[in-house]
């Protein structure tokens, strides 16, 4: 049975969600960001936009060239933000190194919606659980469209099921627990489980590489018919993997950030924008 602190600790680290029209509104320049020019450079960054300890801004250069970038303003953690599939489109996975920033793509896609989430959060597993889960990583997963038959890509991930099972098919990584599993359906029935789940014995894929993990989930039991529901949800996975083999999970690569943009969090922060 989870315990009220277990459950506080997962809910909190897992669920921090954010619209990508969210984040393009706010760093759209329509006055709501905050704003920072740098003479020298002609480079100016707007901000002030977060998600899961995340921080989104856009930079653009002297000429009009525009980006959004996603900064991971710990110092130690790494961050994952991740952007479900849509569609017949994959999705995408960026880590996030610690005090560095990605360029963040979807935010500035004209074919992902603005009514997609964006789930982010930080990677590392907490003290608090560390007994129970151990050391290594928390990798948070987005996804829409699951049916049965159907696999649904969220970046270096690919999801499928059975009537009994979840299956999450990895490249070269392995899981040592599901420990969060947020479900809805197209028929309005949601579920949500806090315990930790195992995998069973890891099989590998027809692909070389491919690592299968198999998570026991009654559909049934939680109100889902599998035959006729479509699944749209969030997981995470608890992973010994760290450094640098998490980090080629990632999308794009962490770069740190321009003098610029470190002024502007520095103002951010003294309340000087």
């Amino acid at each position: 049975m989870t315990t009220p602190q277990f459950a506080g600790i997962i809910n909190g680290l897992l669920t921090g969600g954010i619209l990508v029209g969210k984040i393009c509104q706010a760093l759209g320049g329509g006055g709501s960001g905050k704003t920072f020019h740098d003479n020298e450079t002609g480079i100016t960054v707007v901000g002030d936009v977060s998600a899961g300890g995340v921080k989104f801004f856009r930079r653009t250069e002297k000429d009009g060239q525009s980006m959004v970038y996603a900064f991971n303003s710990d110092t130690k953690a790494d961050a994952m933000v991740t952007v479900p599939n849509e569609h017949d489109a994959g999705g995408a996975t960026f880590i996030i190194e610690a005090t560095k920033a990605v360029p963040f793509e979807p935010a500035d896609n004209p074919l992902v919606s603005p009514a997609i989430e964006v789930v982010a959060g930080p990677t590392d597993v907490p003290p608090a659980l560390q007994t129970s889960l151990g050391g290594g990583s928390l990798l948070k997963l987005a996804f829409t469209g699951l049916q049965l038959g159907k696999t649904v890509n969220v970046g270096g991930f690919r999801i499928t099921c059975n009537t009994t099972q979840l299956v999450v098919i990895t490249t070269q990584l392995t899981a040592t627990a599901l420990t969060y599993m947020l479900l809805n359906s197209d028929k309005g029935v949601s579920a949500t489980n806090l315990n930790p789940i195992a995998p069973k014995p890891p099989k590998e894929h027809g692909t070389a590489g491919d690592i299968e993990l198999h998570f026991d989930v009654d559909f049934a039991a939680l109100g889902f018919d599998m035959q006729n529901d479509t699944l749209s949800g969030q997981l995470t996975l608890a992973t010994p993997t760290t450094g640098a083999a998490l980090h080629k999970l990632s999308k794009a690569p962490s770069r740190p950030l321009h003098p610029v943009e470190k002024e502007f969090f520095s103002r951010l922060a003294r309340g000087l924008l």
